[in-house]
């Protein structure tokens, strides 16, 4: 039993602008990705972290945007084939080009979905922070010198919020009307400007991600706003970047499997409208239009 002809010729001029549209947010995509990645990739390279899955890959802006500009390119291309094609119908040759190309573009996208869902699957699930790690002695130390200082006496600090069991770990020594009192670390005149690095990164980071510590979680934001919400108590920004390229790899994963699916419905219909008892006549079968060509 076959879908009806007028079916197939419909979605088979509807289909190009489909795939069109697919390329376009494809560029749009790989766009976003790049410029977003990038700037997680820079800060995070400045104060020297590095996203490690147990291939032991370092996860890079490129590895992610690069696949969408080529694949936006190949889809772009045989998008136009396909409009070609259906305009020049006596180039039957176009059309060829794109359902092959809708194959290799399905199948393209599908093993990028299975690298990502390997990615996904390869962070740490855990994100626990070990010692043998190299942030660990750095960023770590860093928020341990600051837990002493900020909000003790070395360094009085504005804080007009309500003072619970664990921000009273933290938040010791403290004013909640002196609005000249430091609200971070930068603030404290122990410190003068002499940090180990950059920390306008881990500002970033603490802003960013809602985070505070990097091994260890701490209830106040040492480095961005000692009176800004922390996501939680326990969510230390180690886990929090963890969790940050997870949800990417996820997202991308899925995306993926959907635009492979398309292909792959766009592959068939086209199948079934070149082989229809209908259309025989008028498109004939692949391996005739190569003999025909010869």
């Amino acid at each position: 039993m076959f879908l009806p002809i007028k079916f197939l010729k419909t979605f088979a001029f509807i289909q190009v602008f489909i795939e069109i549209g697919i390329s376009l947010a494809a560029f749009v995509g790989a766009y976003y990705i790049y410029k977003l990645l990038s700037q997680v990739d820079n800060h995070l390279q400045e104060i020297g972290i590095v996203i490690i899955c147990r291939f032991q890959y370092f996860i890079t802006t490129s590895f992610l945007a690069t696949p969408f500009f080529v694949l936006a390119f190949g889809i772009f291309a045989v998008a136009i084939s396909g409009m070609l094609g259906t305009l020049m119908k006596e180039k039957k040759y176009l059309l060829v080009f794109f359902n092959v190309g809708n194959l290799c573009l399905g199948l393209s996208f599908v093993i990028l979905g299975l690298i990502a869902m390997a990615l996904d699957n390869s962070i740490e699930k855990d994100h626990t922070c070990r010692p043998s790690d190299p942030q660990y002695t750095t960023i770590q130390k860093l928020y341990s010198e600051v837990e002493s200082v900020l909000c003790k006496d070395s360094c009085e600090c504005y804080y007009y919020k309500e003072i619970n069991y664990q921000v009273a770990k933290q938040v010791k020594v403290y004013s909640k009307t002196d609005q000249t009192k430091a609200i971070n670390a930068q603030e404290c005149d122990y410190f003068d400007g002499g940090f180990p690095l950059d920390v306008d990164v881990v500002q970033w980071m603490e802003n960013e991600f809602d985070c505070s510590g990097w091994c260890i979680s701490y209830p106040i934001k040492f480095f961005d706003d000692v009176n800004s919400d922390v996501k939680n108590y326990k969510y230390s920004c180690y886990t929090a970047i963890g969790n940050y390229f997870k949800t990417i790899f996820h997202i991308s994963k899925i995306v993926f499997f959907v635009v492979s699916s398309i292909m792959g419905v766009m592959f068939v219909l086209t199948c079934c409208l070149g082989y229809h008892p209908d259309h025989q006549h008028q498109f004939k079968n692949y391996r005739k239009i190569a003999d025909q060509k010869k």
